[in-house]
This record gives C-alpha cells, sequence and structure tokens, in this order.
C-alpha cells in the first residue's frame, strides 16, 4: 500500500508526544475520550472557565466491511483528514457547566485514481454537565455527572457534496441529542478510573426526496491510568460504539449498521496553574467483527487548554 508518507511521520510525532507527555503535576483537565464531543471534558474545582484547543490528524488503513471483516485500503489510494476544534466551557452554579466545541475539517482523498481534498466548517456542539456527585466523590461512592451535548448541521453534508469523492463533506447533516453520563473515581495513590456512557439521537433528514432516519449511536469509553504531583497525567482506555441501521423512506437498510472499537492513550502535563498541554491517540482495531461498516485508521491530536480560576 503506497501513501504518502508525511502523515506517517506526523502520527509517529504524535505518538512519541503523548508517551513524553506521560513521563513528563495532577493535570487539571479530566481525560477527554474519543470524539465523543468532549463528554469526558471538565473544569477543575478550583476553576470557572476553560479554553481549548486540539488539532487531530486521522489516516485511514483499512475498513470494516457489512460482515464484519477488515478489508486494508486499496494501493495507492489514501483518505486523510486534519481538523481544528475550539472548545470553551464555563462554570454557570456549583454543579453545572455549559459550553460549546466549534470544529474545522480539511480532507484529503483518493480513491480508484480519482483524488481531491475539501473541506469548512464542521457542526457546532454546546454541551453541559451536571454533578451529581462530585469529581472527587463522597467517600466509596465515585463522583457521577450527567452529561448532554447537541449538535447544530452546520456542516456540509453529504447531500449536499459536489465533489467526486466526498472530501468536501464536513458535517453529518442532522442534528443530534446526545444525553449521557460519566462516573469517575480517584485514589490517594495517584490512580484514577473514568467510565462514559452516550446515546446519540439524530433528527431525520432528506435525500433525494426520500426521508433518512439515523439509527441511535451508543458510545461507551473507559479509562484508567496514574496523575502525578509532578504534574503530568496518562491514561490507557477503549472506546466502542455501536450505531443501528438507517431507514429511508421509512425501510430499514439491511446490513447497514455500523461499530467500531479503538484503543485510547492520553497524556497531559500542567506547565502552571493556567495551562495544560494534552495529547491523545486513538487507533482502530483492525480485527474482524471489532467493527462493521466503518473505516479503521488513526488519530494523533495534541492540543493546548488555558483556564480562569474562580478568584479571577
Amino acid at each position: 500500500m503506497r501513501t504518502n508518507p508525511i502523515p506517517r511521520r506526523l502520527q509517529a510525532v504524535l505518538a512519541v508526544g503523548a508517551l513524553w507527555l506521560a513521563w513528563a503535576r495532577p493535570a487539571a483537565a479530566a481525560p477527554c475520550c474519543g470524539e465523543s464531543h468532549g463528554l469526558g471534558d471538565r473544569l477543575a474545582a478550583s476553576e470557572r472557565a476553560a479554553l481549548s484547543s486540539a488539532l487531530r490528524l486521522r489516516e485511514r488503513f483499512g475498513a470494516w466491511g457489512p460482515d464484519g471483516a477488515y478489508v486494508p485500503i486499496g494501493d495507492g489510494d489514501h483518505d486523510r483528514e486534519l481538523r481544528l476544534d475550539l472548545s470553551w466551557l464555563v462554570r454557570v452554579g456549583a454543579a453545572l457547566q455549559i459550553g460549546a466545541s466549534v470544529p474545522a475539517i480539511v480532507t484529503w482523498r483518493a480513491v480508484g485514481g480519482i483524488s481531491s481534498s475539501g473541506g469548512g466548517l464542521g457542526d457546532v456542539t454546546a454541551l453541559a454537565r451536571y454533578d451529581v456527585v462530585p469529581p472527587t466523590g463522597r467517600g466509596a461512592i465515585p463522583g457521577v455527572a450527567l452529561t448532554f451535548a447537541s449538535t447544530i448541521p452546520t456542516g456540509r453534508a453529504a447531500a449536499q457534496s459536489t465533489d467526486p469523492t466526498a472530501a468536501d463533506v464536513t458535517g453529518l447533516g442532522a442534528g443530534v441529542l446526545q444525553p449521557g453520563i460519566a462516573v469517575e473515581k480517584d485514589w490517594t495513590s495517584g490512580w484514577y478510573a473514568l467510565a462514559l456512557a452516550s446515546i446519540a439521537l439524530r433528527t431525520t433528514s432528506r435525500l433525494e426526496g426520500d426521508e433518512v432516519a439515523l439509527g441511535p449511536r451508543l458510545t461507551v469509553a473507559a479509562l484508567g491510568g496514574r496523575t502525578s504531583t509532578a504534574g503530568w497525567s496518562l491514561g490507557l482506555g477503549a472506546v466502542f460504539e455501536r450505531e443501528g441501521a438507517p431507514s429511508i423512506a421509512g425501510e430499514e437498510t439491511p446490513r447497514s449498521a455500523r461499530q467500531r472499537t479503538a484503543a485510547l492513550l492520553f497524556g497531559a502535563y500542567d506547565l502552571n496553574p493556567r495551562w495544560t498541554l494534552q495529547a491523545t491517540v486513538e487507533g482502530d482495531l483492525p480485527n474482524a467483527h471489532l467493527g462493521q461498516n466503518e473505516i479503521v485508521g488513526i488519530a494523533g491530536s495534541v492540543g493546548a487548554r488555558f483556564a480562569w480560576g474562580r478568584g479571577d
């Protein structure tokens, strides 16, 4: 399989950067798992607001078919995406936090000898989190939070694409309501565990005059790791997503359910009480039956976070 060597090198740099952050005090920000709309992010007790940025590069190397079999990408083909996310989170009460995330996406794709690129603004997401039990927990009871994300289809949907490879697609084409729950626990030894679950419910859209209803998408993520008073935090975990088959004009599309399973590595380092550097590497597991009708790839991201204290 032939690919452009530059993105491969950048992926290696991102992976090494994540490991370096691990060996670099605990990080103020909670780990954020995969592409779950920032549902894992939160403010520390001493913070009233935070602004985050993340630059993410994803390279596809295959796909899962309808029967769950893994198929590598074709010789000479490539599919890579560069994504910039800007996120804002603010505390509006002792237990309530709200925020928003705005992405910009650029895609380079070559399929069957046809290559093109495109990009633009993605789907904007509003976020909310309510701490039922504070993140520090109460004795043996872990921290529990109710989360919610609402995505507005501001990006370009597949139905609006004019590109032969759909490289100009930047959005889902439907609104999303995504309730969820986050459970976390840390110990005085420095170890911590985090679990997230959410269900994405999509509005209907239209394709060539027919109504399209996407199935609900379940996301479950688990992460465990260690923090240190030296300022670093490291986590290792997994992400699982399952989506029901869509229906077109009221008819369910056969063999079109979607599923993916990925490993996740997270690292962070507090430069000072204000600034935190973060890095994530997420790789789909290219084993048969761990996915269905989804691309298989690796994504690395690096980012920075600036926080305002409650006393500012």
